[in-house]
């Protein structure tokens, strides 16, 4: 009669009351910094490839696609360091140390006055990053799993739960501050501070680095056992390598019996055994006695294995079509950050949205979406027997990522018509101010042929396109008064043309003379997203030495904060200030509603209100601003024609939330193939080999980045819209594909050979069951597990 437990005992036994490891707050604490880390940099990452370094679009996606994926392949080196070297602790210390020497290297590239060779300092300190956060990144999960002992199943995963929540916080938080920190905090004389950007999640890091040093005393370190990648890489190099020299190794087929795989065995030739292999890839269920060209590795290496690589290597073929997903999903970060840099981020007056926070929207959607799908809306599909298996979700995911580039495509076209027209090469263009309250006429060569003349009211400006133009052209005109008060002595003016570029001339009288002055105009629109505006003041400043200032007041922001006051210094000494034009007085400030001001000393407060309206200077464009010459000495608010406002490029018109539907849809599809594929991944693996799997996950991810590499760097396609589209066809064929090899594709629950091979009396205990549509325990580890694959 077996021995009955007291009640002591099994109190003791059970799992319930077992302690939970308090410490793990430390590798939870870790984690929170380190993604706060990498989402933080890599967030602005995009516009200081751009904006900074000056790389061209093209440049700027290839390289942050290319350090993307060195992040997604350096975690095979991780897990190989850990498992077959030093141990987990060892290597999440080590690489640590590495990934903050390569944030400080990053961070001091990024300030002007330390004089590093920017380019090669990023680049260096990227390459750091990428070995640091990659070989940590399937280290963490699975040493914070190891602190829980056995009969701690239910507390490991509420760990599962907290490490994703940890994840998902510190992408948001830095996803919103960093941008912040980029852009409203000003440093090194620049308007911006990449440096700060850069710094504050190196600090985060080296905080995350103390965090998991504290619980070094409590921590449970498991030795190393040897690498399970190796041996699965030499197992199958050794299959190959037998399979070419002709040696074929059978074993009865009972032997095949004792390990949990599909396959079965029986002997056949080399060249048959090849054959069969590939064609039972794509079968529902292998035929029981097909030889497999891994059976040939049996001479070497035990049955367990390689039938467990047989099972690992049909889930593998499943992953193939995945990397376009990935494609398509990590340009989130690159072309859809530079096509929202050409948006219009205006929320109210007084707050912009940055274009790398609009990132934001990704993990906002998803800790809103997975609780949705997994407590009511899957549920309800199983409640109505409605089928929608991993495969299936999987395909749907790839098809509502073709869907978001669709939208995005369409989003581009809308975008394309605001962007400033390229200028034809052997053409240019010219802008004629008149900045005369009167008329004048101009008679010259680039006139069309049914014009005599071109005449300018007061104020006015004409545009002259498709001027032919060689290297340096000369173009010349003559101007009469129309209808000045002072007598305008005709003159003859000189302009200088350059192929492919746009310039402004500006004319205006001083003491009875026309005089006029050229400036070349940049037909692009800002780097940092701001405005860009040029002042002509074609009247004498009212101070004693002819200097002083324009001074441009943001009245919708708080005094004394970022944005409320700009002051553009005025040289009145210089010699062109006589004849009435001032040389290239220009701001680069903020977007914004602005009251003008301009020094005057007879005035109450030094400085006089320039008209009654507010000057308007959405974001993204660039102006010229002309100061009315017919003014009083004492200008005054009720002059509401005080200013003439001319646009040289457009601003951002559309708004940057026009990105939020793509942004919807391509989330969607990730709750449903990356959530999904690990589950998948995680339900159809041998027990033996998951961490594999999850090195194969991450590696589909860093494919896909080379797809990218491979578009922006051979320069394919010139449009966006048509490459958003391209990109949305290819994910539809993609899926395609994957919906035919899913149809195919037998679960394991439902194969005859696995049911045979399964025991028919499972010994008592809880038992992990896979029901009909995986809804099922694995889940929520599969979903708290992403933070090894996906984050």
């Amino acid at each position: 009669m077996p021995k009955m437990e007291s009640p002591s005992e099994l109190e003791k036994a059970s799992p319930a009351k077992a302690k939970y490891p308090w410490f793990i707050i430390f590798i939870l604490g870790n984690e929170f910094c380190e993604r706060f880390t990498y989402y933080g940099m890599k967030t602005v990452l995009t516009l200081y490839f751009s904006k900074v370094l000056l790389f061209s679009e093209d440049s700027t996606t290839f390289y942050y696609h290319f350090f993307s994926m060195l992040c997604y392949f350096f975690p095979i080196f991780g897990a190989w360091i850990a498992d077959g070297a030093i141990g987990k602790f060892k290597t999440i210390f080590s690489l640590s140390v590495v990934y903050i020497i390569g944030l400080v290297v990053l961070t001091l590239s990024a300030i002007p006055d330390l004089h590093f060779h920017a380019i090669a300092g990023t680049l260096s300190g990227l390459l750091l990053i990428a070995i640091g956060t990659g070989g940590i990144k399937p280290c963490v999960a699975a040493y914070g799993a190891d602190q829980f002992k056995p009969g701690q199943e239910a507390q490991r995963e509420t760990f599962f739960s907290y490490f994703y929540f940890c994840i998902n916080a510190g992408s948001l938080i830095s996803t919103f501050v960093t941008p912040l920190l980029r852009s409203d905090v000003h440093c090194f004389g620049a308007k911006t501070c990449y440096s700060l950007a850069f710094g504050v999640p190196a600090a985060l890091m080296a905080v995350a680095l103390v965090l998991f040093l504290l619980g070094k005393p409590f921590y449970q370190d498991t030795p190393p056992t040897g690498s399970l990648i190796s041996r699965v890489f030499f197992c199958i190099f050794h299959a190959i390598a037998n399979n070419i020299r002709g040696r074929n190794v059978s074993k009865p087929r009972d032997e095949y019996k004792k390990s949990d795989s599909y396959e079965v065995s029986e002997k056949r030739t080399s060249t048959e055994s090849w054959l069969k292999s590939l064609r039972n890839f794509f079968r529902k269920s292998p035929k029981e006695n097909t030889r497999h060209w891994l059976d040939s590795a049996s001479d070497k290496y035990d049955l367990a294995l390689i039938n467990d690589i047989k099972q690992l290597l049909r889930v593998l073929v499943m992953f193939l079509p995945i990397p376009m997903f990935w494609a398509l999903f990590d340009q989130q970060g690159s072309r859809w950050t530079l096509q929202a840099n050409k948006m219009d981020g205006r929320l109210t007056d007084s707050y912009y949205w940055q274009p790398d926070q609009v990132q934001i929207f990704n993990p906002v959607l998803i800790l809103i979406f997975i609780p949705f799908f997994e407590w009511i809306f899957y549920p309800l599909l199983h409640k109505f027997k409605i089928p929608f298996r991993l495969l299936s979700r999987m395909v749907a995911g790839m098809i509502l990522a073709g869907v978001a580039f669709i939208i995005a495509g369409f989003v581009q076209i809308a975008l394309d018509k605001t962007l400033p027209v390229e200028i034809r090469p052997g053409t240019s263009e010219l802008r004629i101010f008149n900045a005369n309250p009167c008329s004048i006429s101009l008679s010259g060569q680039f006139l069309s042929s049914n014009e005599s003349e071109l005449l300018l009211g007061p104020y006015e400006m004409k545009l002259l396109t498709d001027l032919p133009t060689t290297k340096q052209t000369v173009a010349s005109f003559n101007a009469r008064n129309i209808n000045c008060r002072a007598f305008l002595t005709p003159a003859r003016i000189a302009v200088n043309l350059t192929d492919s570029r746009t310039s402004s001339l500006y004319l205006t009288e001083h003491n009875g003379v026309l005089h006029y002055r050229q400036f070349e105009e940049s037909k692009e629109k800002p780097e940092d997203g701001n405005a860009k505006v040029r002042f002509i003041i074609p009247l004498g400043l009212n101070t004693s030495t002819g200097n002083g200032n324009i001074t441009m007041v943001n009245p919708n922001i708080a005094a004394g904060k970022d944005g409320h006051e700009f002051n553009v210094a005025v040289n009145g000494s210089s010699g062109l200030a006589g004849l009435g034009i001032l040389p290239d007085v220009k701001a680069d400030v903020d977007q914004g509603r602005f009251i003008l001001y301009l020094s005057n000393e007879r005035a109450e407060f030094g400085k006089n209100v320039v008209g009654a309206q507010q000057l308007d200077l959405p974001n993204g464009g660039v102006y010229t601003v002309i100061i009315k010459s017919d003014l009083s000495p004492n200008v005054t608010a009720n002059a509401s024609q005080a200013w003439q406002r001319y646009d040289i490029v457009e601003p951002n018109t559309l708004s940057i939330f026009w990105q939020f539907p793509q942004y919807f849809v391509i989330t969607l599809g990730e709750v449903f193939l990356s959530v999904s594929g690990l589950t998948f991944a995680y339900s159809e693996a041998p027990e033996s080999m998951k961490s594999v799997l999850q090195a194969a996950w991450l590696l589909t991810s860093a494919f896909g980045s080379i797809i990218v590499m491979v578009f922006s760097g051979a320069h394919l396609i010139r449009s966006q819209a048509v490459e958003f589209f391209v990109f949305a066809g290819l994910i539809g064929a993609f899926a395609i594909i994957f919906a035919i090899m899913a149809s195919r594709y037998r679960y394991k629950e439902l194969d005859p050979v696995h049911l045979e091979m399964t025991p028919q009396d499972p010994k008592p205990g809880p038992q992990r069951h896979v029901s009909q549509d995986s809804r099922s325990g694995l889940i929520t580890e599969a979903e708290t597990d992403e933070s090894q694959f996906r984050q």
